[in-house]
């Protein structure tokens, strides 16, 4: 992952590792349900919501990461097109 997320200068390096990993599991999970599909364009702005989530969830308190990823994922379940699946 780039250091250009916004968690990606403002913690220690085990944070930083832990929301790495966090932002690499929910960054498939969006690929996987196709979000970006035929919108490549809107992809850095995608990366950049799901950090900031990410991070939001861990500044208000969460240290699970399997937590942060269900919050951070959960804001992106109504941009699902039908037929397609939470996960």
């Amino acid at each position: 992952m780039t250091n250009d997320l916004p968690f990606a200068r403002d913690y220690d390096s085990e944070t930083h590792a832990m929301l790495e990993g966090v932002f690499e599991r929910a960054w498939e999970k969006l690929e996987e349900r196709h979000l970006l599909a035929g919108q490549p364009e809107n992809a850095t702005e995608v990366r950049e919501e799901l950090a900031a989530r990410i991070a939001d969830a861990y500044e208000k308190g969460e240290r699970d990461p399997e937590t942060i990823e269900f919050v951070a994922l959960r804001a992106f379940d109504n941009r699902l097109k039908p037929g397609q699946t939470k996960t």
